[in-house]
Formats: C-alpha cells, sequence, structure tokens
C-alpha cells in the first residue's frame, strides 16, 4: 500500500513538472519531501474512541498547515478515507491519492 501511495504521488509531481526552455536556465527551486508515520491513525492505536482519533486528525493537520509539504508519503495510515481527511492544500496529492 505505501509504494502504491509513494508511486502515485511520484507520478503525480512528476505530470505537473513543465519543462522549462533551454535559452532560460531558471534557477532551482527547492522541493518539500515529508514522508510521516503516524502510527495507527486516525487515534494511535487500534480500536480507539472517535475523540482519540478527532484529537490525532486534528494534530495531524495542524502540523501538515505548518510543513506545507510538496510531496507527502504516509505510513500507518488506517484506509484511503483517513488519509484523504488530512488536507495538505496539495492538488496534486489529493488527485493522485483520488486515482490510486
Amino acid at each position: 500500500m505505501i509504494r502504491v501511495l509513494s508511486l502515485a504521488l511520484l507520478f503525480a509531481f512528476l505530470v505537473g513538472c513543465k519543462d522549462t526552455p533551454k535559452q532560460e536556465q531558471q534557477p532551482a527551486q527547492k522541493i518539500r519531501i515529508v514522508s510521516w508515520n503516524l502510527n495507527w491513525f486516525p487515534g494511535r492505536k487500534d480500536n480507539s474512541t472517535e475523540e482519540e482519533a478527532k484529537k490525532h486528525m486534528q494534530e495531524a493537520q495542524k502540523a501538515l498547515k505548518e510543513l506545507k509539504p510538496d510531496v507527502l508519503l504516509l505510513q500507518e495510515v488506517r484506509d484511503w478515507q483517513a488519509a484523504q481527511m488530512i488536507p495538505c492544500g496539495s492538488s496534486s496529492w489529493m488527485a493522485a491519492l483520488k486515482a490510486v
């Protein structure tokens, strides 16, 4: 599952890249890649309560807003639905997630 998500994210990023004209070289741009093990997301444990899951979700959302990743790789996420609940501000990431 992690490999599929990683490949989908990489594909989405590469598809979104545009070739720069050869006569005009642009300075290199930085790309922020975040790989994050969320530890039983959401809730931090199997069979977590709704309150624990909600708190974990809010913490993850807050952290991602601060990190502003261009590429996001997630580990230990319960399912696709839980992953989709984490907004990261990247339309490429969401497009890749929906395509898989």
